[in-house]
């Protein structure tokens, strides 16, 4: 699994958590981020709908995103511009 991924996932899981910064905290947070990632392997119905739904010229990019909305509940962002990292 690539690890700017992990990293990735791993400051979102920091960012969002109210658990603070101990030590065994920041121990957990790769097993977190990486068992976040493999969560998302199969993607649900939804997900798949919306990566059909997605227009044929679309980037992979702008499907997988309309793939993580639909999972999360959200709005298809598809044709929006790339999200600043």
């Amino acid at each position: 699994m690539s690890d700017e991924m992990i990293d990735r996932v791993m400051k979102a899981i920091d960012a969002a958590s109210t658990y603070g910064e101990g030590p065994r905290w920041k121990q957990e947070l790769p097993g977190l981020a990486r068992a976040a990632i493999e969560a998302m392997r199969e993607p649900t119905p939804a997900m798949s709908d919306a990566a059909a739904a997605t227009p044929g010229q679309m980037s992979y990019a702008d499907v997988w995103r309309s793939m993580i909305d639909a999972a999360l509940g959200d709005s298809v962002t598809v044709g929006l511009p790339e999200w600043p990292e």
